[in-house]
């Protein structure tokens, strides 16, 4: 089965919601998220103390999805967070699964 890997990077406020977002309605076979230092935002979306250190302090969910699913989950949390600052990307998954 064709496999694809959704990558958001979440405001902080917004964390919670995202992944009770994509556990309730996420066709997932796996998410994971971790605390993100993430460079390139907008000035205009970052507090003065994130533009003196040049990052926004975000959390990043990785997502595992069938590649049929992929559209639809993003078309749905696009509905549902509009707006919010959240960021993704799409990419093909080579291979997965369990060492051992």
């Amino acid at each position: 089965m064709s496999e694809c890997c959704l990558t958001l990077l979440v405001p902080a406020a917004l964390k919670e919601s995202m992944l009770d977002a994509l556990l309730m309605a996420a066709p997932a076979k796996l998410i994971s998220s971790a605390p993100a230092a993430v460079h390139g935002v907008s000035h205009r979306a970052m507090s003065t103390g994130e533009q003196v250190l040049g990052m926004v302090g975000m959390t990043q969910v990785q997502v595992l999805l069938a590649l049929a699913d992929c559209d639809k989950v993003v078309a749905s949390l696009g509905q549902q967070f509009a707006g919010s600052g959240v960021r993704y990307w799409l990419v093909s998954v080579l291979g997965e699964g369990e060492l051992g």
